[in-house]
């Protein structure tokens, strides 16, 4: 694992601070669908730190995160990032679900049906007898 400074935390919390202030039409959607607690009683965050990244959603109870790509991760590059930043959060032990903005936007009750799913799994291998 990698470790961060004093200054390097505090720049991630300001980085996520401002995506808060900027986020996405698909955010908001999928903000409105995880917030207060809406799918099973858990608690989602936005713009969460984890480590060196800053994740879209993120519920720590489950160690589940949340994100949402947008046009800007098409590329390659981007796609090559993707992956290494998928790998190092799962190797922290968490799950990551990944969906295109426009899933969100377009189709939002497939988003909510796929995060829900994968909720109940969760729930059910956190819990030995899974009630």
């Amino acid at each position: 694992m990698i470790r961060q400074g004093s200054h390097a935390r505090r720049s991630l919390i300001g980085a996520a601070r401002e995506l808060r202030k900027r986020e996405t039409t698909a955010e908001r959607v999928l903000w409105a669908m995880l917030r207060r607690q809406a799918l099973f009683g858990f608690k989602f965050r936005r713009q969460h730190q984890i480590g060196e990244f800053v994740v879209d959603f993120y519920c720590a109870e489950l160690k589940l995160a949340v994100e949402m790509d947008g046009k800007g991760h098409l590329g390659e590059l981007q796609a090559k990032l993707d992956v290494r930043r998928t790998e190092e959060l799962q190797h922290l032990g968490l799950t990551i679900l990944r969906f295109e903005n426009e899933d969100a936007v377009v189709n939002p009750s497939f988003v909510r049906e796929q995060i829900s799913r994968v909720i109940g799994e969760l729930k059910r291998l956190r819990t030995p007898n899974g009630a």
